[in-house]
């Protein structure tokens, strides 16, 4: 699962995740928290990533509410931002497991996050 607001950053995602993983993956992607956590709550993803800086909700708050959530307790999930990790954290203490990753996201990025995403 994919949460971005920005159109092309979440189709960058989802095709990159799609060139590493091939049909291992089934990308879903969400503009949105509200509705990205309203479909993990039904249907926990196996990895969620993302973004911090987003509308109404930001990605850090987001996290927040997936780990309270028993259901999603196997789900990975990695924090995607232009923001430093300082920064992030300004936003509150980032949930223990959840792995930061810096834009701009790259082929090499996500490989190298891969190890612990498949986890």
């Amino acid at each position: 699962m994919v949460v971005e607001d920005d159109s092309i950053e979440a189709e960058l995602i989802s095709e990159i995740l799609s060139a590493l993983c091939g049909d291992r993956a089934r990308v879903l992607l969400f503009n949105n928290p509200f509705d990205a956590l309203l479909h993990a709550g039904n249907s926990p993803p196996d990895v969620l990533l993302a973004d911090v800086n987003m509308p109404g909700m930001d990605g850090v708050a987001m996290v927040r509410h997936l780990v309270c959530n028993q259901r999603l307790s196997g789900t990975r999930i990695a924090l995607v931002t232009h923001f430093s990790r300082d920064e992030v954290e300004r936003l509150g203490e980032l949930p223990q497991g959840v792995l930061y990753l810096r834009k701009p996201i790259t082929h090499a990025v996500l490989s190298e996050a891969l190890p612990f995403l498949n986890r």
